[in-house]
């Protein structure tokens, strides 16, 4: 299972923190097999990169996939930008979605 993401904010705290919830949440409910992350983005390491592994698994960025048309995914989940949580007011979305029905009867 791999979870594709593009990072923004990959530094701050709180951007990483939505960064994180969206992959929980991303994540099917039977998770006991192994994650993999690769970041989409071509940001540098940052400070809070080794949490990833801590929470996920192992953690690649795209640049580093060799590029020779052998890489392939199994099962790959495409995780919403960290401004689409809902850990952000509404109104400073990018968008309007209707909410998870997963989150809202937590």
């Amino acid at each position: 299972l791999t979870l594709f993401l593009m990072r923004y904010e990959y530094v701050n705290l709180y951007h990483t923190l939505s960064d994180w919830w969206n992959s929980f949440f991303a994540l099917p409910e039977n998770k006991a097999r192994s994650i993999n992350v690769v970041f989409l983005d071509g940001h540098a390491s940052g400070n809070l990169d080794p949490v990833w592994e801590q929470l996920f698994g192992n953690v690649t960025f795209v640049k580093r996939l060799p590029d020779d048309g052998s890489t392939c995914f199994e099962h790959a989940i495409l995780v919403p930008p960290g401004y689409s949580s809902v850990l952000f007011p509404a109104s400073t979305r990018w968008f309007n979605a209707k909410p998870c029905p997963v989150m809202t009867e937590a």
